[in-house]
């Protein structure tokens, strides 16, 4: 073999091994989703008997053992209304009252309409020391707050979707039709409509805010003594106790500035409280 033949077979050689490296890198993001797809799935798998073990454990009355269970699926980041709820069934059984409070707030927060959930809250929270008033809120605000939580957030999607493919619809029967009386019906209801969309809208996105924000949290302290300033030598103000919701209005520090809810405001060491 001469030497420009040694050099050609080289390169082709080289080409190859370059044509293959190509394949293997077009190839590496097909492969990567796949493995990805199937741990995921392995994951789920996992998780899903882990779910099923809590939940036998439950039934047999054993709430410890159904709390570990339940934890370590929510450490993975699987959530559920319905998960949060029985982990707060088994810390109430276990008399873990603040624990049940957050996790029913927790439950509600992702179905805020659920009667079940508001109902074990109710009587968690007759369990706990501070039976706080709490200030009445306008009349349009109490409406608005109960109309939003008629309906869960993906109910609220799907009343969007579809209020507007029949506003779309409507919409066309008006520009199409050639009546005075269709006319006027389909524009009226193409009005109507619209504004179910955007009153869907607006109540589907106040529940995506309430899911996504943490600006609540519950005291797990047994007793606390709220301070006029975030240090500890400032003035006292007043006490509260474990299992008490309050509303975060700002962080400094390690301290958080809360509101209770009658009204009274001040500073609580961030370690005395957990978000909802």
């Amino acid at each position: 073999m001469t030497q420009n033949a040694i050099v050609i077979s080289c390169l082709c050689e080289n080409s190859l091994r370059s044509l293959r490296e190509i394949r293997m890198m077009r190839n590496l993001p097909i492969i990567l989703l796949f493995f990805m797809l199937v741990t995921n799935v392995f994951a789920t798998e996992h998780y899903s008997t882990i779910l099923q073990q809590g939940n036998t454990s439950y039934k047999t009355e054993n709430y410890e053992e159904a709390s570990k269970l339940y934890t370590e699926v929510l450490a993975a980041n699987y959530e559920s209304s319905a998960l949060y709820f029985n982990l707060g069934n088994c810390y109430y059984k276990l008399n873990q009252i603040p624990d049940a409070i957050l996790n029913y707030e927790k439950a509600l927060k992702l179905n805020l309409g659920n009667s079940d959930i508001k109902f074990n809250l109710t009587i968690a929270n007759k369990q706990i020391t501070d039976k706080l008033e709490t200030i009445p809120k306008l009349f349009i605000t109490q409406w608005w707050n109960s109309f939003t939580q008629l309906f869960n957030i993906d109910t609220w999607a799907w009343i969007v979707i579809l209020s507007l493919l029949f506003a779309v619809a409507l919409f066309a029967l008006f520009k199409l039709s050639n009546t005075e009386f269709t006319k006027k019906t389909s524009f009226y209801g193409f009005l109507l409509l619209l504004c179910l969309t955007f009153t869907a809208y607006l109540s589907g996105s106040k529940q995506k805010q309430l899911r996504e924000n943490s600006t609540e949290a519950i005291i797990f302290a047994p007793s606390l003594t709220v301070k006029s300033s975030p240090a500890t030598n400032s003035q006292d103000l007043f006490l509260i106790h474990e299992g008490t919701k309050v509303s975060l209005l700002e962080t400094v520090d390690d301290w958080y500035k809360v509101s209770i809810p009658d009204g009274n405001t001040g500073w609580i060491p961030i370690s005395a409280a957990k978000q909802i």
